[in-house]
């Protein structure tokens, strides 16, 4: 089959296609419906070169997880090398499909679809075309077919009312839609999965199905999409077809050095943003653009479907979206997890051997702070529950994680999935004060208001007690290798939420309070979340305590979370009515 969109196969173009469609699709207006939201994203696999058995490369593995199940880590692990091994992958992955949506949507307001991208090849069963027939027969799911223009369409599903037959380039045609730049963006459910050899081959063998859900309600509309264009591209990138360079808000990976014959401009930094500019002109004409030297060029960046020359000083400012910090809250028995709490993106890692970039990762890998978390889960049968810190341009989100059930103790590096929280950003915000600077601060007004939020002796005692009964067990031998840049204290999380909850209820008093931490409920949790305290819970804290830096993170935005929930919650459920599920 020939390439489709310049020169990438079909299996980039269907993402990219999967990329722009969910995106415009996004709901901008609703907080709550986030929580609706299956979302199971990328897969990353970060493994050095011929270091460890190596699953297949470049596979995006995407799947719901029922945590309930006593083999749902088994069904990652099988999903990570399908292929070869499996005699009919597809059928599988269709009824899976269906039966997740089953599993997990069934009190929620979902429009359902099935999108299957395939080179019209590889057959499908009967089993599978009754599993689609008796779903479109009750409407409760939309199935679109993209073939290429020289296949056929599989004739059982022309027969089907409500099926989709589309041609992959008119689906190609999406591509040039402009990049969404909203913050108000709310990532879509979006589950892909390569089936077949793990090497993307110029024959185009592979197979992709995308299912994904999204919330469909009378509030929906899409989000306002910007493009501008930086000229000229590099040599290389000129002559291909395709839309215009379009900066996205995800940066994707580094490209080869740009080239240094060609001249390169970007946006002024002082520029006014209101200002109106005529983009037909040349670039050396143009008043909001600058023109850079070439040997300041830093190598060029792939930010969604472009490609943009940067200054090296910028590089900074467009680090991948990896986690840089985690901060363990508390371990969560598996059988007591709840299962939407495994519904969020899911990034498959390992610690890096080399400790380059600011990610998980840690610089020693058998004697880091990842080692002894995952023997930590391995051990105790749980999930911890963590904050992850991202990109400086990133704000914290609530994440599990979790060991795949083929990962022992003797294994190193281990194996682990990073699974963010489908409702990491349910929570009350505020700004409130670095509480190391509170009494160093020259204004007496300013002290006066941040003393406030400055826990009493015996609630941050309470907190201390707190925060021991969430860490891993005590029989562990790697209490002294822990790395306060790889694994961040929670001590501090805890504080902050001791901090917010006194902000958020100005009349409660000490007693209250010191019951609230005690109980382990901080704002948007359940009590069930968190492990009593016990002797065998401490050590852990006690290092992270003596190692890293207490400073608390003052860059919380206050939201309208209180005067928006009511108001935007329709005919989805509450937040407690899933936590209680």
């Amino acid at each position: 089959m020939a390439n489709i969109y310049g020169d990438s196969p079909l299996i980039d173009s269907v993402k990219k296609y999967i990329y722009n469609v969910m995106t415009s699709k996004a709901l901008a207006a609703r907080t709550r419906d986030y929580v609706s939201v299956v979302s199971l994203g990328q897969s990353e696999l970060k493994c050095e070169a011929n270091e460890m058995p190596t699953p297949p490369q470049n596979v995006n593995v995407i799947m719901p997880i029922d945590v309930s199940s006593a083999t749902y880590l088994q069904q990652i692990d099988s999903f990570l090398t399908i292929g070869e091994n499996s005699a009919d992958p597809l059928d599988d992955v269709i009824e899976y499909a269906i039966t997740a949506m089953d599993t997990f949507c069934k009190h929620l307001k979902f429009k359902k679809s099935i999108k299957i991208f395939t080179d019209g090849n590889r057959p499908i069963s009967s089993h599978a075309f009754d599993l689609f027939s008796s779903r479109l027969a009750t409407s409760d799911i939309q199935l679109s077919l993209f073939l290429p223009e020289d296949a056929d369409a599989y004739p059982q599903f022309t027969s089907l009312s409500g099926a989709n037959i589309v041609n992959i380039h008119d689906a190609i045609a999406y591509l040039d839609v402009a990049s969404i730049r909203s913050k108000a963006i709310r990532r879509m459910a979006l589950a892909d999965l390569t089936l077949g050899p793990p090497e993307y081959s110029e024959d185009l063998t592979n197979l992709r199905i995308s299912v994904f859900l999204y919330p469909f309600t009378k509030t929906t509309k899409p989000p306002t999409a910007t493009r501008y264009t930086v000229c000229p591209l590099p040599d290389v990138f000129k002559d291909q077809p395709g839309p215009q360079p379009v900066p996205t808000a995800k940066p994707g990976r580094f490209l080869e050095p740009v080239s240094s014959s060609v001249q390169y401009y970007i946006k002024k930094k002082d520029y006014p943003k209101d200002e109106p500019v005529d983009e037909s002109i040349p670039c050396e004409l143009r008043p909001d653009l600058v023109e850079v030297d070439s040997d300041s060029i830093a190598p060029g960046y792939r930010l969604g479907d472009s490609i943009i020359p940067m200054e090296s000083r910028y590089k900074d400012l467009l680090e991948i979206s990896t986690p840089v910090a985690i901060e363990i809250i508390a371990f969560v028995a598996k059988n007591e997890l709840p299962r939407h709490f495994l519904m969020g993106e899911v990034r498959y890692v390992v610690p890096a051997r080399n400790g380059t970039g600011k990610n998980l990762y840690v610089t020693e890998f058998d004697a880091s702070a990842m080692v002894q978390l995952a023997a930590a889960l391995i051990s105790t049968d749980s999930v911890a529950i963590v904050r992850s810190v991202l990109t400086k341009n990133k704000s914290p989100k609530l994440a599990c994680v979790f060991v795949p059930s083929s990962s022992t103790l003797e294994e190193l590096p281990p194996h682990l999935m990073h699974c963010d929280l489908p409702h990491y950003n349910d929570f009350a915000s505020f700004p409130f004060p670095d509480f190391s600077d509170i009494l160093r601060t020259s204004s007496d007004s300013l002290k006066a208001k941040a003393k406030k939020f400055l826990p009493s002796t015996d609630l941050q005692t309470a907190m201390d007690n707190y925060v021991s009964a969430a860490t891993i067990p005590q029989d562990s031998d790697y209490y002294d290798s822990l790395d306060p840049v790889a694994l961040a204290n929670p001590y501090i999380f805890r504080l902050q939420q001791a901090a917010m909850f006194r902000a958020l209820n100005p009349d409660k008093d000490e007693d209250d309070l010191l019951t609230h931490v005690h109980a382990g409920s901080p704002p948007g949790f359940s009590n069930r979340y968190f492990p009593p305290d016990t002797p065998q819970t401490r050590t852990v804290v006690e290092t992270l305590k003596r190692h890293a830096d207490l400073k608390v993170n003052t860059k919380f935005a206050k939201t309208a979370y209180e005067q928006d929930i009511e108001a935007n919650s329709g005919d989805l459920p509450s937040i407690d009515d899933l936590l209680n599920d």
